[in-house]
């Protein structure tokens, strides 16, 4: 059994925060809390996992799993008790979560917060859901806590005087958000409500999380802060009146609104860590990221999974604590990697079932965790909903669908079934594309297949079946979804683009070239266009042309690793090592699991003699793709010839027997 690190973890996640609007708060000193948790452990950027929304993000950090396994796909479900849609719910998590793990073994663990927590768990310690927080009604008529949002129920009466009501707050407090308050016009008071609305429930959600830790026995305590997200979707465009996306006569009065949010939120992880003390284990993580300045898409209007079109796929993660390593810098984290991290501090087995790994790079200490099959087969008693619970669901189902033959109607039943069926459209859209993620690209083509003449995203749901079929290079699949999915004319840079992947995959690239000038005419600001048109520039050996669109792909978007990943080739062909290692590296920072680029990166540091860092670079490409056949072989010759490893040297020989042809190995 693994060896027990930390006596106690504290899980803090900070909904949608990112380190470009953390960092020049830190930079300033306004941000004194977060600043020293950093000096004393780790920090990077987190990788998200699709879809980029909070129910399905959080229940991956809680799980080590992707969507598609732990059954939460968007913000919203089917409602089996009213018909219609209700908010993401635990009820239809099909996979334990880290609280119901350390119940299991025995630990005391306590939840708050919790996106997707509703209703409430029997876990070891208490669990107040997200759902607890939020006010419904006018401040002064009653005001009952949400059934099921509080276990064990009996600490209702504690949490009573602890739920702060939006209009409680005075203008004082507000103005700390929104210190030009007096010049907010009427029309514009919904964003004065949201900002008192979001803030009362921060401020009770707080409260509850310190009164746990002060009165309750904990060894896991995971909390959830929802407030910066929703700041962000309420003042992000009107931050500030020189962005594009708002005007001068609105962006002064909320121009501080995000900056003090942080700065609130930094306030309220003082007292945490004070109560936590220093022999706790802290994690802060987000669970995506958001984009801003020129980054920031237009304002949507429509269902609340379009929000994602904000988000961006980078948060921020910080970790401190006992046998944590100080100025530690994190490059290749994800969401998936929380749990099976806190289950390494624990001495706990990981489920080789979940697609996180612990981030061993943490601990001052060598870690060798232990391994089950999987947490779900384990039995015990884990805090989870109970059965007749689960079924309570389908018998109020089969009890309305009597009353429906019996002839009762329902006026708006119409109107909720129509919803619930747009819904359930989605959620099976974003399990596809959780599939596609995890290399699950057949699993995820039934679904799309099944969904295409009735998906709530036609055009998205043609790009998702178009790059599956790509990836598994079902060339004559992807033309049949041009052909069918993509006739009109507003579609055709889709269309073009996907014929010039065709024509590039069937080693084609004077063909490819004609149709991806074509998209990139009709679609000139899409960066994924340059970047094929520098690798059909590169199959026809035009080393120059190659890098001046992978140059305009990252003129578009400075973050496109593809682009950066093409950069390095370029260079690499031009004998330019440096710059082939520095476009490598930006490739990286943008993409931390991205083999090519690791690949790349290695074969630049070996040509500048940098041998072993070389090899670091290669065996993370290996890491990441095993069947990277190129990369091995490259790492065997290095080994061998080089560094003098032959033992090394001929373990990766041995590997590459039994490899087979894959497409990192053209």
């Amino acid at each position: 059994m693994s060896t027990r690190l930390v006596s106690k973890v504290l899980l803090i996640v900070w909904d949608a925060a990112d380190w470009a609007l953390c960092q020049p708060l830190l930079d300033g000193g306004l941000m004194p809390h977060l600043q020293r948790l950093i000096e004393r452990g780790a920090s990077g950027p987190i990788a998200s996992v699709i879809p980029w929304l909070s129910p399905p993000a959080w229940t991956s950090i809680a799980t080590g799993k992707r969507p598609h396994k732990h059954g939460i796909h968007g913000m919203a479900e089917p409602d089996p008790e009213a018909g219609g849609v209700r908010s993401a719910s635990s009820q239809s998590r099909t996979t334990k979560a880290i609280w119901n793990i350390v119940t299991q073994r025995g630990l005391a663990a306590n939840v708050v917060g919790w996106r997707g927590s509703h209703p409430a768990e029997p876990i070891s310690g208490l669990n107040v859901t997200d759902r607890h927080a939020l006010a419904n009604v006018a401040y002064g008529k009653p005001w009952p806590q949400p059934a099921g949002s509080a276990y064990p129920p009996e600490l209702r009466a504690d949490f009573e005087p602890l739920r702060v009501h939006p209009e409680q707050l005075d203008r004082e407090s507000l103005a700390f958000f929104l210190p030009e308050l007096e010049q907010i016009k009427l029309r514009d008071m919904h964003r004065v409500t949201a900002c008192a609305t979001w803030l009362a429930a921060t401020v009770t959600n707080h409260a509850v999380a310190t009164w746990a830790m002060e009165h309750r026995t904990w060894d896991l305590m995971a909390v959830g802060y929802s407030g910066i997200e929703q700041f962000s979707h309420a003042f992000l465009h009107a931050r500030a009146p020189h962005e594009a996306s708002a005007s001068a006569e609105e962006g002064s009065p909320y121009q501080q609104a995000i900056p003090a949010c942080y700065r609130f939120h930094d306030r309220m992880l003082g007292r945490l860590l004070e109560l936590a003390g220093d022999e706790t284990a802290v994690i802060l993580t987000s669970d995506h990221g958001i984009k801003s300045g020129a980054m920031l898409p237009a304002p949507v209007r429509h269902a609340p999974e379009d929000v994602e079109t904000r988000h961006r796929r980078f948060g921020i993660f910080v970790a401190a604590g006992p046998h944590i390593r100080p100025g530690v810098r994190i490059k290749s984290a994800s969401i998936l990697d929380v749990t099976p991290t806190i289950l390494t501090m624990f001495g706990l087995p990981v489920g080789k079932d979940m697609d996180g790994k612990p981030l061993n790079e943490l601990f001052d200490v060598d870690v060798a965790p232990d391994w089950l099959p999987s947490w779900d087969e384990e039995p015990g008693e884990a805090g989870t909903h109970s059965i007749d619970e689960s079924d309570r669901d389908q018998e109020l189902r089969q009890m309305l669908e009597q009353l429906q033959q019996a002839g009762f109607r329902d006026p708006d039943e119409q109107s909720r079934n129509a919803k619930e069926q747009e819904v359930i459209a989605r959620n099976q859209f974003n399990c596809a594309r959780s599939l596609i993620e995890g290399g699950q690209h057949r699993e995820a083509q039934e679904i799309l297949e099944k969904l295409a003449s009735n998906s709530p995203s036609p055009k998205a749901l043609a790009g998702m079946l178009i790059e599956s079929y790509l990836v598994c290079g079902q060339l004559a699949d992807a033309q049949r979804v041009v052909d069918l999915l993509l006739p009109k004319e507003s579609d055709q840079p889709l269309a073009d683009l996907t014929l010039g992947r065709i024509e590039l995959q069937s080693r084609r690239p004077e063909a490819a070239l004609a149709c991806l000038r074509r998209a990139a005419a009709a679609d000139a600001g899409n960066p994924r266009i340059y970047v094929f048109l520098g690798e059909a520039w590169l199959a026809l050996r035009q080393w120059t042309e190659a890098g001046l669109a992978f140059q305009q792909a990252i003129e578009l978007d400075p973050s496109h690793a593809e682009a950066h990943c093409g950069r390095a080739v370029v260079s690499l062909r031009g004998r330019n090592f440096s710059e082939a290692a520095e476009s490598a590296q930006a490739a990286i920072d943008s993409y931390q699991a991205m083999p090519s680029a690791h690949y790349y990166l290695g074969v630049a540091l070996a040509s500048l003699g940098d041998y072993a860092q070389a090899a670091l670079s290669l065996e993370r490409a290996v890491g990441l793709a095993p069947e990277y056949r190129t990369a091995r072989r490259r790492l065997a010759r290095l080994y061998e010839v080089t560094l003098d490893e032959p033992t090394r040297a001929a373990e990766h020989r041995r590997q590459l027997k039994g490899l087979r042809q894959s497409r990192f190995n053209p």
